[in-house]
């Protein structure tokens, strides 16, 4: 399996964590295929320089203050894969060295039409009360009990279970899939700058083109801190808009 590694770039990272991201990729146990790194941000030489220090590709489009063009990122990076899959990847993330191999085994495990995400990003969300609940853990034992079969395990040390609800295909991912089944994404959403696009491209894979999401259950990414360089209200404005256009596009979306 050869698998090519899409990292978007924007204001909101800062090139030191997107240094630490590239160190832990070429500390993997499976190295990566091919290394893209698709840049609209402010500093686009200083990471251009970077790539070319770890011999990575590198994609730039014209920068755009306070607007992430997230949609025509990777329209523009998946013509330059040459992997048989593809992963996406958040530049803050560190990955654990056996991510890629992991991710791979399960991909290949789980057979044609197939979507790996990994809980890392998501270990804990809030609820309606403010107190701390681990998602995925609840979302794992409810599935336990709903269905005839055993969720598969890979070694003993991760998990996987199956699940249909797109909006977990999200900014925040580590997620993996077979280049033939990319599917383009809709570039309306780099209108606003805002990250709802991903929600709308996982609704038609799942929904249109019949794939299956997996989630793999194992800590393999840390997220480093990120910096927001957006004033408070303006993305507020930005989100809202883009939230309204994800309900025109996918039934019954919920509100966020």
């Amino acid at each position: 399996m050869k698998t090519s590694i899409l990292i978007p770039y924007h204001i909101m990272e800062d090139t030191s964590n997107l240094r630490n991201c590239l160190r832990t990729l070429y500390r993997q146990t499976v190295k990566p295929h091919q290394v893209i790194v698709i840049d609209d941000s402010v500093d686009a030489l200083a990471v251009q320089r970077l790539c070319q220090e770890f011999d990575v590709d590198y994609i730039t489009l014209p920068y755009r203050q306070g607007l992430p063009q997230w949609g025509r990122k990777y329209n523009e990076a998946i013509q330059a894969v040459t992997g048989d899959t593809v992963m996406l990847l958040c530049a803050n993330w560190l990955c654990a060295r056996y991510m890629l191999e992991y991710m791979q085994m399960a991909l290949t495990r789980l057979g044609e039409k197939a979507i790996v995400v990994s809980d890392s990003q998501r270990q804990q969300m809030d609820d309606a009360q403010g107190l701390p609940v681990d998602w995925f853990q609840n979302t794992a034992n409810q599935f336990v009990g709903q269905v005839e079969y055993p969720i598969p395990y890979l070694d003993g040390k991760a998990m996987m279970f199956e699940t249909q609800n797109h909006n977990l295909i999200d900014m925040g991912y580590l997620l993996l899939m077979r280049t033939q089944d990319w599917i383009p994404w809709d570039e309306e959403f780099d209108k606003v700058g805002a990250w709802h696009s991903v929600i709308e491209w996982g609704w038609r894979l799942l929904n249109k083109h019949d794939m299956h999401l997996w989630i793999l259950r194992g800590l393999l990414a840390w997220h480093q801190p990120a910096g927001f360089n957006f004033i408070p209200g303006k993305w507020l404005t930005q989100t809202k808009e883009s939230q309204r256009m994800l309900a025109t596009k996918i039934p019954n979306q919920p509100a966020e």
